[in-house]
């Protein structure tokens, strides 16, 4: 017998697959626009002038709201900059416009806390951004089926009430770490096999039994990132079976405490200990599911045939049904019988530790609904298959119509990074054009000053010097627009052909103006009172650094106004005057 013995692996979603690391899309690497989000790096994205200076005032307010308001008004550049889009749920989409960045509470200490609209993120390879399947996944979900099968010839002699009970008994059944059957079981991580369907989606808490009319759990509702069902063979990946061959019979000290007691693995067998573990736990939730209404009835119909279809492959352990990854339910990771899953009660009252779950998660694309909704996790791996599978294949194609949304999204996200790539050829050309620009200005000013130092020879003049004019900070005064845009106002200017260029800097202002512009802004947008009619802002700066700034409005200016007014000049450290029509 080989040593090692290679299996290769193909595995399908049945249904909306969560495999959670902990991370969560971070709020300056993404945006939702329409209904897809986009994952960016920032330092990617191809700006304009006019973008990079917005960008750096950004960054520079500290303001987390400020960042991203930035990124929700100028999309088009992250866009075609980002590595991967994923489908959003309409009710995640509306929530994001309406609630991102938002203030969520204030601290006793008057700060606020802004809304990071946290999106639990599936399991990514950060070389391809593409989605993969952990083989520990795989292994842990065979680990469990393994030990149900093995508690049934060897029960415990007690209870397993402690976290060590458990422990002891399942050393008991596999092994310690060094007699561990499985240790003899090595499955690679399963990589994606073609660009990977995603979708945000919520992750929602009913009851298994409705309670006085309430059919919600009182678990929270998350946002998640789940790989999408329907996905032919999505994934391929190999699993490796080690066999100890001791028919040299070498020398080991206390063999029995440094090998498994059984020197092979029959893989076929540990896939029939896997289906007969988890067909059991699909029906169970079927029926539930089918009781409650709460599943949606074509997904489980097409799913119940295709598994009666599959049966004697799955009899034979060429193929295995898997739960996998977050939100499939406890009953999925214990044992039949032995189950200790911890039941949380009212605020102040001990928990409980029952059998069964008294709820079930399920993936919605609205977190009020309670219909035609699906179950988190379900798996289907091929084990060595040489030919295509026309019953999965057909299941694929009667589970696939919410893919076309995400196939249309990667046409648009390739034809965005191709527009980027062309827009990144041009602004070469154009850096390359200026360098040009430059360097024929210098030798330009070269050529003068020698023609003048020519002209000034005959008198013993010292060389002339170049003293060219500063490029940036040489207006002491500045006039904007004041912007209003929903919850949002800003500083603006219009160009030549009549366009509105929002400005949360200026360049060519002093340096003493654009200091002020960030903080003024954001204080004007707290401010009820200086926010409302206000149409525009004019700035006057002394080489001291003193700035004296008008705020003009469309409205009369009462005691109110004077109040915020004399409040805001004192932190600033600036002159404000109010103006309005007769007033001043």
């Amino acid at each position: 017998m080989k040593p090692l013995t290679r299996h290769t692996l193909h595995l399908t979603p049945l249904s909306p697959l969560h495999l959670g690391t902990g991370e969560d899309y971070e709020p300056t690497n993404y945006l939702i626009h329409g209904d897809a989000l986009y994952t960016f790096d920032p330092a990617r994205a191809i700006l304009n002038p006019e973008q990079e200076r917005e960008l750096h005032a950004a960054a520079q307010s500290g303001d987390l709201q400020h960042i991203q308001r930035y990124f929700r008004h100028n999309p088009k550049p992250y866009i075609a900059a980002a590595t991967h889009a994923s489908s959003v749920s309409k009710g995640i989409a509306a929530e994001y416009q309406k609630n991102y960045g938002e203030i969520v509470q204030r601290e006793s200490k008057g700060k606020n806390v802004h809304n990071r609209f946290q999106i639990e993120r599936t399991a990514t390879n950060p070389h391809n951004h593409q989605p993969y399947i952990p083989g520990s996944a795989l292994k842990g979900s065979l680990r469990t089926a393994l030990l149900e099968q093995l508690s049934g010839k060897k029960p415990p002699q007690g209870p397993l009430k402690t976290l060590e009970d458990q422990a002891r008994y399942e050393n008991k059944l596999l092994g310690s770490f060094a007699t561990d059957l499985l240790r003899l079981l090595k499955p690679a991580d399963l990589g994606a096999t073609v660009p990977i369907a995603t979708h945000i989606q919520y992750a929602t808490n009913h009851k298994k039994r409705i309670v006085k009319g309430r059919e919600r759990g009182d678990g929270p509702t998350g946002r998640r990132e789940t790989i999408q069902h329907g996905q032919y063979r999505a994934f391929h990946g190999d699993i490796t079976l080690q066999h100890l061959d001791l028919s040299h019979k070498p020398h080991l000290k206390d063999a029995a405490k440094k090998l498994p007691a059984a020197h092979s693995l029959d893989l076929a067998a540990l896939a029939r200990a896997a289906n007969t573990y988890h067909l059991r736990r699909f029906a169970r939730e079927a029926a539930l599911l089918s009781e409650r209404g709460l599943v949606d009835p074509a997904w489980l119909k097409s799913t119940q045939q295709l598994i009666d279809q599959l049966k004697p492959a799955l009899d034979a352990g060429s193929h295995v049904l898997l739960r996998l990854g977050k939100n499939g339910g406890a009953e999925s990771k214990t044992i039949d019988g032995y189950a200790q899953i911890k039941i949380m009660a009212g605020k102040g009252q001990k928990p409980t530790f029952e059998a069964q779950t008294k709820t079930v998660w399920l993936a919605a694309d609205d977190d009020k609904s309670t219909r035609g909704l699906l179950p988190f996790g379900w798996v289907l791996i091929e084990i060595d298959a040489n030919a295509d599978n026309p019953a999965l294949q057909q299941w694929s194609r009667a589970n696939s119509a919410h893919l076309k949304a995400a196939a249309d999204l990667q046409q648009q996200l390739a034809a965005a990074q191709a527009e980027q790539h062309e827009r990144s050829a041009a602004a070469q050309a154009a850096n390359a054009a200026r360098a040009a620009q430059a360097a024929e200005q210098a030798a330009a000013e070269q050529a003068e000053a020698a023609r003048l130092a020519a002209l000034l020879a005959p008198f013993a003049a010292p060389p002339p010097a170049v003293y060219p004019s500063p490029p940036t900070g040489y207006r002491m005064r500045a006039e904007f627009r004041v912007w209003h845009d929903g919850d949002d106002c800003y500083f603006a200017m219009t160009n030549s052909a009549g366009e509105r260029i929002r400005c949360d800097n200026f360049p060519p202002a002093y340096e003493a103006i654009n200091r002020l512009m960030t903080p003024l802004m954001a204080a004007i947008r707290e401010r009820p009172a200086l926010r409302y009619r206000l149409f525009q802002a004019e700035f006057h700066a002394a080489q001291t650094g003193e700035v004296m700034v008008s705020l003009v409005y469309h409205r009369p200016l009462n005691d109110a106004w004077q109040t915020e007014a004399q409040t805001l000049a004192a932190a600033l450290g600036i002159s404000l005057i109010g103006r309005a029509r007769k007033q001043k």
